[in-house]
């Protein structure tokens, strides 16, 4: 049940960092250029930088499965990369997103990804229940670091 509820925190941690700050901001910056630079960015920002995004949650939920059915063992390398670097290529892709779609780099996001690669070492040697406990622990930092700090996304707000 332990490693249940800690593989639903950091999927929280994760619908955190993509819904948590909906401000706007993408919707001001598509209206703000022009159609042939919207196409470009529609096609960069919401197909090709969002794969890495989704291709993070499938893999992190493959590594979940692994390390729910036995949280005691510690993982095989491939469940190891899949849990750990699927939650860091969530925010690789979310910092790229960014990049490209506001010109920001989303720093605390890119020591996020580092910060859950960090765990891929961690996973194939301890118990798979202390690996989903770091990666908790990086969403939760994450998170807390956001609700404190309430960082910028996107232009600012012209009202």
């Amino acid at each position: 049940m332990t490693a249940v509820l800690l593989a639903v925190l950091i999927a929280a941690g994760l619908w955190w960092s993509y819904f948590g700050y909906l401000r706007g901001g993408a919707e001001r910056r598509l209206r703000g250029t022009t159609d042939r630079e919207r196409s470009r960015l529609a096609r960069d920002s919401y197909s090709y930088l969002h794969l890495p995004l989704v291709a993070g949650v499938v893999f992190f939920a493959l590594g979940v499965h692994e390390a729910v059915a036995a949280p005691g063992e510690p993982l095989p390398l491939l469940p190891a990369v899949a849990l750990a670097g699927g939650v860091a290529m969530f925010y690789i892709g979310d910092v790229a997103y960014r990049w490209r779609d506001h010109h920001q780099l989303a720093t605390g996001r890119l020591v996020v990804a580092v910060g859950a690669a960090s765990l891929i070492p961690v996973a194939v040697v301890a118990p798979a229940l202390a690996a989903l406990a770091g990666l908790t622990l990086v969403c939760l930092l994450h998170t807390s670091w956001e609700l404190w700090h309430h960082p910028a996304i996107g232009p600012a707000d012209d009202s």
